[in-house]
């Protein structure tokens, strides 16, 4: 039964589902006594007519007696049920299964009764979905009057239904129930097609145990309220939260809410939560909806809206459904795009459908009106029944959405404007008036596939405890962080590890190094075989001559993250990175010492110029292809390195430059 609806039908004393006893073995033919048992009366009888079949009554109809024992039943499937009745000086029992009531209202102060003449309302809600029987036993002494004006049930409708329990056609009262308002609503409308609220709009109820329920699938459900004297109940998959926040949190700052409750941090999966109103006497409830929090199988969110008039949209049957713009007689301009697809046509084969993929997320956008009704969402193999009937007219409401879609499959959504639990489904406008549907646009939410990343957060979930912000407002998308690619993640460990290795080499280098360098030589105690200038506070790369290197690469994109300029003159700074990457080639002592000097000499404060991405062969005679350092093995680094601390160390003690050449390691 979870796909049906509660409704409420008022039945008047005089209808045939109350079994009246005694009534037929009465005295209705001669006087119409009410001591033999139940006679049908009105408000406004004050002679007795004779039996007829042109007799009209005036005013409230209603069944009176006298008779102690007199009794009435009503057989009926539903939740709940109400009887309106005057007990004057009498008494009675109200049973339902068997089972006494004793919850009663005096005077009734409810639609259901109003009107009638009733002074109390007798009534058990919260009952099981079931077949029930309701019996109410009249207990009289003497001559004293009881009048039962009929009543009203709560059933299961899986057709249409206006307002969950509520009054439209009467006052729009909030104490049947939920219905829909607006927050600068003055004046209650009439039923009818095409009333536009103003202000922000909520579902309000002064309805003790009304509730509203969401299934959804995701980690995290921010509702926005606003509580008058009035309690609630938060549960979510059957468990209570009572978790709060701040209404000017962005998921509710758009509202006028007061309150935000919600729950983060849950399993990604599907959940349900109920929100359950405790309210004592006419105090007001107002439910402004809220925001999820579902999944990307992806990143780098992206919004893709399709209007309903792209041509990727099946409407069928042929010709049926109705195109709208803003200069059509059904205008459509609070629509996305001044356009609308509708229809009124009910059945199974009246549909309209789109397919798509490269998604993560669907949204799909249509009308809410007094004419709409029951209708059906097809996708990924589900079938989903919702209701789209309202007092107001509404463009621009989410009618179905779904996340955690796969990329790299391809979806088809279907609207069905029917619902097959309720085959005879009307609109309250008129006789055989079938249900309309509408559809405005599709909104997919188109991604990079691929894994999120490892950073956390994303979603844009509020903080635990904290109510904090959500993903830019109450209709935002969940958002990304960049993805890291398994490949990137091991590049990363194993160059983490190989600069370490090449560190600590170089430490040791220098400590041995040190203790081996001559005393007289006491003005090289670094390692580094050109001094830094010592009126600079940070080490700055060495500078080098442009002759040393190869040209720099005419691409910036092959190194992303540093920044590439263009040199001013011959001589250009590079990183240590790009000296572990470029060998020096093997000169004399004389040379050697020639050119530190000559470099020692020069500016360090040369504007930064493009960084070498190629190493030249060891041989001073090679010019064979250079390769870029960000593709070399660790062993092939180490082994420049090597080669060239070597190569430092015999220019400094005059030994022979002439050295073995060695190749990496396999």
């Amino acid at each position: 039964m979870s796909a049906l609806y509660p409704y409420t039908i008022s039945l008047v004393s005089s209808s045939p589902t109350f079994i009246f006893q005694p009534f037929r073995d009465g005295f209705y033919e001669s006087e119409g006594d009410p001591a033999g048992g139940w006679r049908g009366t009105f408000t406004n009888i004050t002679t007795w007519p004779n039996p007829s079949t042109q007799n009209i009554g005036s005013g409230v109809p209603f069944r009176q007696t006298y008779l102690d024992g007199a009794n009435l039943t009503l057989a009926f499937e539903g939740t709940a049920v109400y009887f309106c009745l005057t007990a004057i000086n009498a008494a009675f029992d109200f049973t339902v299964d068997g089972s006494p009531v004793v919850t009663t209202k005096s005077p009734p102060a409810d639609p259901g009764c109003d009107g009638t003449g009733a002074e109390i309302m007798a009534y058990t809600s919260k009952l099981e979905y079931a077949n029930h029987t309701a019996t109410l036993q009249v207990n009289s002494r003497g001559q004293v009057d009881f009048r039962f004006f009929g009543g009203f049930v709560t059933i299961g409708l899986a057709g249409y239904e206006p307002f969950q329990e509520g009054w439209y056609a009467l006052q729009g009262d909030p104490t049947g129930g939920w219905r829909t308002s607006f927050s600068s609503l003055t004046t209650w409308p009439n039923p009818g097609l095409g009333n536009f609220g103003t202000g922000v709009p909520l579902r309000e109820t002064y309805l003790d145990g009304a509730n509203v329920t969401l299934q959804f699938e995701g980690t995290a459900l921010y509702l926005c309220l606003l509580l008058t004297e009035s309690a609630y109940t938060f549960t979510v998959d059957g468990s209570p939260v009572s978790t709060t926040g701040s209404a000017e949190d962005p998921a509710c700052a758009s509202t006028a809410a007061h309150l935000m409750a919600y729950v983060d941090g849950l399993t990604y999966g599907s959940h349900t939560a109920t929100l359950r109103v405790n309210s004592q006497g006419n105090a007001d409830f107002q439910f402004f909806g809220g925001v999820v929090t579902v999944g990307l199988n992806g990143t780098n969110p992206t919004i893709e809206r399709i209007d309903d008039a792209e041509v990727g949209w099946s409407y069928q049957p042929a010709g049926v459904w109705i195109f709208s713009t803003p200069a059509t007689a059904t205008n459509a301009a609070n629509d996305y795009a001044g356009t609308r697809h509708w229809m009124c046509s009910y059945g199974p084969a009246f549909l309209a459908s789109y397919t798509f993929n490269e998604s993560a997320a669907v949204q799909l956008l249509g009308m809410l009106d007094l004419n709409m009704g029951p209708f059906t969402i097809q996708f990924d193999g589900q079938s989903y029944v919702y209701n789209g009937s309202d007092l107001w007219h509404e463009p621009q409401q989410v009618l179905f959405f779904k996340a955690g879609l796969d990329p790299t499959k391809e979806y088809t959504i279907t609207l069905i404007n029917y619902d097959p639990a309720a085959p005879n489904a009307q609109q309250p406008v008129g006789p055989d008036f079938y249900p309309c549907a509408s559809v405005d646009e599709l909104i997919l939410t188109k991604v990079t596939p691929g894994l999120p990343s490892t950073g956390g957060g994303g979603n844009g979930t509020a903080g635990a405890g904290s109510g904090g912000d959500t993903t830019g407002g109450a209709v935002g998308g969940a958002t990304g962080n960049g993805s890291s690619r398994v490949g990137a993640i091991a590049g990363g460990v194993v160059g983490g590890v190989a600069l370490l290795c090449i560190a600590l080499f170089l430490l040791w280098f220098f400590w041995w190094r040190k203790r081996s360098a001559p005393l007289s030589d006491s003005s090289r105690s670094e390692i580094d075989p050109y001094p830094q200038n010592e009126a600079n506070e940070e080490a700055i790369p060495y500078p080098l001559p442009r002759s040393m290197y190869s040209a720099a690469p005419t691409s910036e994109s092959a190194l992303p993250g540093l920044d590439l300029h263009k040199p001013e003159d011959g001589n250009y700074i590079q990183s240590p990175l790009q000296l572990l990457a470029s060998p020096v080639p093997v000169q004399s002592p004389t040379e050697h010492r020639d050119t530190k000097q000559h470099l020692n000499n020069m500016s360090m404060r040369q504007p930064s110029a493009p960084i070498s991405l190629s190493i030249q062969q060891s041989s001073a005679t090679s010019t064979s292809e250079s390769t870029p350092y960000q593709v070399a093995t660790t062993q092939e680094l180490v082994g420049i390195l090597n080669q060239r601390l070597r190569e430092e160390y015999r220019a400094e003690n005059d030994m022979d430059p002439e050295l073995p050449q060695y190749a990496p390691a396999s």
